[in-house]
């Protein structure tokens, strides 16, 4: 199981990883866009890494090398909303490829999300 708490903290068994949460923190989400992380239990879907920062490591995931290319759409005006995409795009989106390290790894939930 894997456990967000309100600390910021993602823990895997015996492993602790700082992760982003939304600005109001983990909450029971009400509406897109209310700025929270949404409080319950979710599947991994997939796995976004940046291969220059965080080497290979062991997963039952595909791991999807980040590049300078991608972005994800948060327009919800867009059908491409909530989802990964190819930059330069017109709507309006986060850059996954930075020069911090807030998207160094990034776990897809199955969470608000269309799978293809």
């Amino acid at each position: 199981m894997i456990i967000i708490n309100k600390s910021g903290y993602l823990k895997y068994k015996n492993f602790e990883f700082r992760c982003a949460l939304g600005k109001f923190g983990i909450k029971r989400k009400k509406k897109e866009g209310d700025n929270i992380t949404p409080k319950g239990t979710y599947q991994v879907v997939s796995i976004y890494h940046r291969n220059d920062r965080i080497k290979k490591f062991p997963s039952k995931f595909k791991l999807i090398k980040i590049t300078k290319k991608m972005g994800w759409c948060d327009d919800s005006r867009s059908r491409k909303y909530n989802q990964l995409i190819k930059l330069p795009s017109k709507y309006s989106h986060e850059v996954l490829y930075r020069k911090d390290n807030i998207y160094d790894l990034i776990l897809v939930l199955n969470y608000n999300i269309k799978l293809q």
